[in-house]
């Protein structure tokens, strides 16, 4: 019995830690006060270091290591994709990620090769250990986010050694690449004479075009209802299509992974003109995304193509 309290407990304290958020709020600490602060399991004292995790600081700092080593709720990725994609909620500073010094001495050169460019791309610092032994690494359809072109010569080398290292297999020749004209070329499956395209009419009030300028949330709470009772009416057509186009400015950044993926299970590709994105010096980009299916790896996968 005293064995499976302890196990028990301590699977309790380490999930509570897992996903102690990262901010509380006026209320969220009144709350901790109130149910937390003096709690500790009965004649387990000992248990998980418990005194030391009844203060607010305390956990944080216990959560902030687990995410270090891409053990906590929120994966570890997802600090290194733009913000424009993730909310932020939940994530913890990078000036908080632990690195790990030496790697060389216990692990193979072309996997230090991998997290170092990795670590570039996520704009980390040192070799984090959440990128080194990763429980839930990138996929390759986020890495063509990460990459800044990663369908060049000198972005498909540094690709093969990123999935090589947080994958273990090699890239072949077959991956979407541009042709000596500068078009790309995406394999998948064989060229047909005729596809189809659903060319939407989706309708972005101008005061969320102003909101996403200012940084402010979306005033039009219809909005994401609306997108997926649009996107569900493309895909519920008895004859198909292959490509879906959303207008310019349609779609928030950080919807559009979500959407994409959703697509794509019914063999759409989503085309879509992205809302605002922050740059530097008081300016917005003005984007449009393509996620395209190819299956030159051999099975099929999705890779995003943006330009302004």
């Amino acid at each position: 019995m005293n064995r499976w309290r302890t196990q028990l407990f301590d699977s309790v304290g380490e999930n509570i830690i897992a996903a102690f958020p990262t901010r509380l709020s006026r209320d969220g600490k009144a709350g901790w006060q109130e149910h937390m602060a003096e709690y500790c399991p009965p004649d387990f004292e000992a248990l998980l270091n418990w005194p030391i995790f009844n203060s607010l600081s305390g956990f944080k700092e216990a959560h902030q290591r687990l995410f270090s080593f891409d053990l906590a709720h929120m994966p570890f990725r997802l600090i290194g994709l733009p913000k424009e994609m993730i909310a932020q909620r939940g994530l913890v500073a990078k000036k908080y990620v632990t690195t790990m010094d030496a790697p060389g001495e216990v692990l193979p050169a072309p996997l230090i090769e991998g997290i170092n460019i990795l670590a570039r791309w996520a704009r980390l610092k040192g070799l984090p250990r959440g990128l080194l032994f990763s429980t839930r690494p990138f996929n390759l359809t986020e890495l063509t986010v990460l990459v800044k072109d990663p369908y060049s010569r000198s972005g498909q080398n540094e690709m093969q050694a990123v999935v090589l290292a947080i994958r273990g297999f090699s890239l072949n020749d077959a991956m979407p690449h541009w042709d000596k004209s500068h078009v790309l070329q995406i394999p998948n499956e064989e060229p047909r004479s005729r596809y189809s395209i659903a060319v939407t009419s989706w309708k972005t009030k101008n005061k969320s075009w102003v909101a996403s300028v200012m940084r402010k949330p979306d005033p039009d709470l219809t909005r994401y209802a609306r997108l997926n009772r649009l996107l569900n009416s493309v895909i519920s057509q008895p004859k198909g299509a292959e490509y879906c186009i959303l207008a310019e400015l349609s779609l928030p950044a950080r919807w559009f992974m979500r959407m994409a993926k959703h697509m794509r299970r019914r063999g759409i590709s989503l085309i879509a003109g992205i809302e605002y994105l922050h740059a530097r010096r008081k300016s917005v980009r003005n984007q449009v995304w393509a996620a395209l299916s190819h299956d030159g790896l051999g099975f099929a996968s999705l890779i995003i193509y943006r330009q302004d």
